[in-house]
């Protein structure tokens, strides 16, 4: 696993973090992605409030957000090739997310080999 992070002014951090995993189970991406939500919330304690499929470059992902605390966290994971791709924004609760953080996730791409 390799995990980096984004300081940003004010109580906000995106967290990314790239996971190689062996689909031995042959399980679907998108079983696989809600099984990534699932079990990350528990360690934050978090409550979801929301989740959708989400697309990018035809990679297959879902975007999520939850609540944990005085904390918004905006999720979005993604599956490619046997790795899980996971973008965690978190900021205080009472104001919607920032711009500075939905641009370090929204620069998120995928190259070719």
């Amino acid at each position: 696993m390799r995990q980096y992070s984004v300081d940003l002014k004010g109580s906000i951090e995106v967290l990314m973090s790239i996971s190689d995993i062996a689909n031995t189970s042959h399980a679907t991406p998108k079983a696989i992605l809600e099984g990534a939500v699932n079990g990350s919330l528990p360690p934050t304690k978090a409550t979801k409030t929301s989740q959708k499929d989400i697309e990018l470059q035809q990679v297959p992902g879902i975007e999520f957000e939850a609540k944990s605390g005085d904390y918004r966290l905006l999720g979005r994971y993604y599956w490619k090739n046997d790795r899980l791709f996971s973008l965690l924004a978190v900021a205080p609760w009472a104001a919607p997310m920032p711009a500075d953080a939905l641009r370090v996730m929204d620069s998120l791409k995928f190259l070719a080999k």
